[in-house]
Parts: C-alpha cells; sequence; structure tokens
C-alpha cells in the first residue's frame, strides 16, 4: 500500500506526496481532491464528489426525507448534527454555527442525513 502524505505551507500551497511522487499543489482544494482519490482508491465505498458539490440544497417540496433523520430536533426545524451546525452554506442561507435548518424539512436534503432507528 502506497502513502499519502500532505504537507501544508505557511502561504497555504502544500506538496502532496503519493507513493514516491511528489505532486506540487498550489490550492488546498486541489491537495483535497488528491488525498480523496486515494482514499477512493484503498475503499471504493467511500462517495465521490465533484468540486461543485454542496453538501445541503433545497429540493422540491416532498423531496426530502429530513423527517426521518435522527438529528432532526423536536422542533422540526432544527438539526444537532455537528458537521451541519459548523457547516456554511455557499448561498448565505445558512451561517457556520447556526443549528436551524433553512428550508421546510420537506424541501432541504444534506449530505448527513442518517436514518433514525425505528426500533427505538
Amino acid at each position: 500500500m502506497s502513502k499519502t502524505t500532505i504537507e501544508w505551507h505557511p502561504d497555504k500551497s502544500a506538496t502532496v506526496t503519493h507513493g514516491d511522487e511528489p505532486q506540487g499543489v498550489s490550492k488546498p482544494k486541489q491537495a483535497l481532491k488528491i488525498i480523496q482519490e486515494h482514499v477512493a482508491s484503498l475503499d471504493p465505498t467511500v462517495p465521490q464528489y465533484d468540486e461543485n458539490h454542496e453538501a445541503a440544497i433545497r429540493v422540491p417540496k416532498g423531496g426530502s426525507i429530513c423527517s426521518k433523520c435522527e438529528y432532526l430536533r423536536g422542533d422540526k426545524k432544527t438539526c444537532r448534527n455537528k458537521f451541519f451546525i459548523a457547516w456554511e452554506s455557499p448561498r448565505g442561507d445558512k451561517p457556520a454555527g447556526s443549528d436551524v435548518i433553512p428550508a421546510p424539512i420537506d424541501e432541504y436534503c444534506s449530505d448527513w442525513f442518517h436514518a433514525k432507528d425505528e426500533e427505538k
């Protein structure tokens, strides 16, 4: 198994080394892509996203199953998932640190959905 390392520089550029091959990287996003590709080569079940992927989006009414998520709070308007809370929407409708879901729960989907255990 080859080793992947990343070295961050003060100017925020990075050098990624995969096996014995150093790959100069000028942007953190490029370094992350190289690391994701390496992880996917080790475990093909790891999801791969393109650079335009958004972690959460508004969807047509009825297109979401947020109501079945273990992280949905009882008020049906907030989420307790730490990654959702830390995330900041690039559209500006959800600031980092907020637990508020920025649309009705039947119109919003996120990567952090996890079905609640119905057997409890």
